[in-house]
């Protein structure tokens, strides 16, 4: 029996020299669409050629005549972007014990395990990660990683550092509170100065399961939210918000915020007006997927399963 060849599993572009891939499928994520029998040239810094054509001479190694690698029957494409992680988080933990007390491990261990699950990404072909913020600088450690000189093979990463919300308000264990600076404008000032990439504001709390809805009122109001996205902006930072149910949607709206994350329970006016403001939705299906197939263990109700 005929078998596709496998494979590398490890870079072949670690040494900066470029590499000629040759395989059955291309799509380039451009105009040209899918592109059958194609080549592919990168080297560490990125793609170099990518076409039905064979790459010209000078960015291949000197001497070089045939592709370093002929996959016929694999799909080639763009790396692909995790939009929204905390990888200081057990996620994949069905135990609601275990995964409590995956919170509670020392910063330097919570690090290590966002490193190895990084690792993990990237072999799946994640390629950039954008991160949604840890109160444990783990976010802000990533992206210095990436940033660092002589960094290994790992994706893209960029942090908003501690997520911003009110106290004794849904988000301790991923944030830091308003209340610990003079106002929320030095509040998303500090953030900045910590080294965030852009600003993450928790909006709202989460879905009530029982109810299948958001039942607690927004923690930010549209005024908080406007100048929080006003002093962000001036220090030319994007604001990520997190946001389930229609009212904290539009306070949101009426902020003008760069992007919804989560953004349940949405109505179609609303998601008309952030097309037309041009405002980013990044909804989060698959968390609350993996509860559904693990409603059980994870303490779900029946009538709530149901």
């Amino acid at each position: 029996m005929n078998r596709a060849p496998v494979p590398p599993t490890t870079s072949l572009a670690t040494t900066g020299a470029p590499v000629w891939l040759r395989v059955g499928t291309l799509f380039a994520g451009d105009d040209a669409g899918v592109l059958r029998d194609a080549h592919c040239v990168y080297d560490s810094a990125g793609i170099l050629h990518a076409g039905r054509e064979a790459p010209p001479r000078h960015l291949l190694r000197h001497g070089q005549t045939a592709p370093d690698v002929h996959l016929p029957a694999h799909t080639l494409l763009p790396g692909l972007i995790e939009a929204h992680a905390h990888l200081f988080l057990e996620g994949g933990q069905e135990n609601p014990g275990l995964r409590a007390a995956g919170l509670k491990h020392p910063d330097a261990e919570l690090l290590a395990r966002a490193r190895a699950r990084l690792g993990r990404l990237l072999r799946l072909g994640i390629t950039a990660v954008r991160y949604a913020g840890d109160r444990n600088a783990v976010g802000l450690a990533l992206q210095r990683d990436y940033r660092a000189a002589g960094r290994g093979a790992m994706p893209y990463v960029d942090s908003p550092g501690a997520a911003i919300h009110h106290q004794g308000r849904y988000g301790s264990f991923m944030g830091r509170p308003i209340e610990e600076h003079a106002s929320l404008e030095a509040c998303v000032a500090a953030r900045a100065t910590a080294g965030a990439h852009r600003i993450k504001l928790l909006a709202t709390g989460i879905i009530n399961f029982d109810r299948g809805a958001v039942t607690t009122k927004p923690q930010l109001s549209a005024a908080e939210l406007t100048g929080a996205v006003t002093a962000a902006r001036g220090l030319g930072k994007q604001t990520m918000i997190h946001c389930s149910g229609h009212d904290g949607v539009a306070n949101c709206l009426a902020a003008r915020v760069d992007t919804i994350e989560h953004g349940f329970f949405i109505d179609e006016g609303q998601l008309a007006r952030l097309r037309d403001l041009d405002i980013a939705w990044v909804p989060t299906f698959a968390p609350v997927q993996f509860q559904a197939d693990h409603a059980a263990a994870l303490g779900w109700s029946d009538a709530v399963r149901d």
